[in-house]
């Protein structure tokens, strides 16, 4: 998903997903808890449209359960304002019938693990 993301293709990307995924995108300002692909595609589109240059960087992935991974990722942009964003997050990955079912995000990267444990979805 992110390989295809980063090349541009959307559409590989967005087919990642399935077409009923849960949606925890709250970790940013103005994130909302959503369902479906076109959750998906609203968060990204709308978080595109604010920076300039954007890039979203894979730095780990990180396996934590049997259908479960936790993605570090590093987000930098900049907006019309000045507004500068060099940004490291965790996104949690419930994946099923190689589809992502579920995602929740986490501005600080070390929620993601104990958030793992409380949802039961660890090893």
């Amino acid at each position: 998903m992110y390989d295809a993301f980063t090349r541009g293709d959307a559409e590989a990307a967005l087919d990642a997903f399935d077409p009923e995924v849960d949606w925890d995108g709250r970790n940013f300002p103005d994130g909302v808890v959503g369902r479906g692909r076109q959750a998906v595609l609203d968060h990204t589109v709308h978080w595109a449209s604010i920076w300039n240059d954007w890039t979203v960087e894979l730095e780990d992935l990180t396996p934590v359960g049997p259908e479960t991974v936790i993605a570090y990722i590093r987000e930098r942009g900049h907006s019309d304002a000045g507004v500068v964003m060099d940004e490291r997050h965790a996104e949690l990955y419930v994946v099923r019938n190689d589809r992502i079912i579920r995602r929740v995000g986490f501005s600080n990267p070390a929620e993601a693990v104990p958030a793992a444990r409380d949802l039961g979805l660890l090893d």
